[in-house]
């Protein structure tokens, strides 16, 4: 089934996905909730890190394009190991090739793929709660952990094809000092567990105010969060 949804290059759709047994129920549900986003999901990942990565705005049209193409390969992969239960479906020959066409962008593409994550999780959430799947959404937790998993064995795979070091690795795979949500402030990065956005403490430093004097007008941005974001901000002028 999965073999036929890829030579087809499509997602699961609803009526392949309801021949499922009732005991996989979970799956199905966030599958088609992944599905109905997917796109808005990759653009949005994309914006996010072109604003902390500079060198993604020097890609044209026909290379964003095809970096898209890339991702959504990558994602319907993600979906197959979810419903399949088995990240083996992640060590196909053909998410390999894709990896391996994106190695020379690893940096950039393993961090779109970390935030692809965050905002599909927060967009499954928002799923389940405005449709009301179920009065209690904490019975897919499991399955969702699981599939912030895949995610993390693709970063993994690109990590092994474009031969980063592991400091960099770690980098990726550690929590994000930043967040994007569409419920607030309408997506914008902000650091994490705040509404603070990013930008705020650039604008700050520019007019050479100090880092304490942000901190100390805003008492919910952690200190480990602000320096974590400015030395990756550091790292990508360098």
């Amino acid at each position: 089934m999965i073999g036929e949804a890829e030579s087809k290059e499509k997602y699961l759709n609803a009526d392949t996905l309801s021949q499922f047994n009732q005991t996989i129920r979970e799956r199905v549900e966030i599958v088609n909730l992944i599905n109905k986003n997917s796109k808005q999901i990759i653009d949005e990942a994309i914006n996010n890190c072109i604003q902390i990565n500079p060198p993604i705005k020097k890609l044209d049209n026909d290379q964003i394009s095809i970096l898209i193409q890339k991702l959504d390969i990558i994602f319907r992969f993600v979906t197959y190991a979810l419903v399949a239960k088995n990240d083996e479906v992640l060590s196909a020959p053909d998410l390999r090739k894709t990896c391996m066409e994106l190695k020379d962008f690893v940096d950039y593409t393993a961090e779109i793929i970390n935030s692809m994550k965050f905002l599909t999780v927060g967009y499954i959430n928002d799923g389940l709660v405005k449709d009301s799947i179920d009065s209690d959404i904490t019975q897919y937790s499991s399955v969702i952990a699981e599939l912030e998993g895949y995610f993390d064995k693709v970063i993994l795979t690109l990590q092994e094809v474009g031969h980063n070091s592991e400091n960099q690795l770690m980098r990726i795979l550690t929590p994000s000092p930043i967040h994007s949500d569409p419920e607030v402030m309408g997506g914008t990065l902000v650091f994490r567990n705040t509404r603070v956005p990013i930008q705020t403490l650039l604008d700050y430093l520019d007019d050479d105010f100090s880092l304490e004097e942000f901190l100390d007008n805003f008492p919910s941005v952690d200190r480990r969060d602000a320096l974590a974001f400015l030395e990756l901000a550091r790292g990508k002028d360098n």
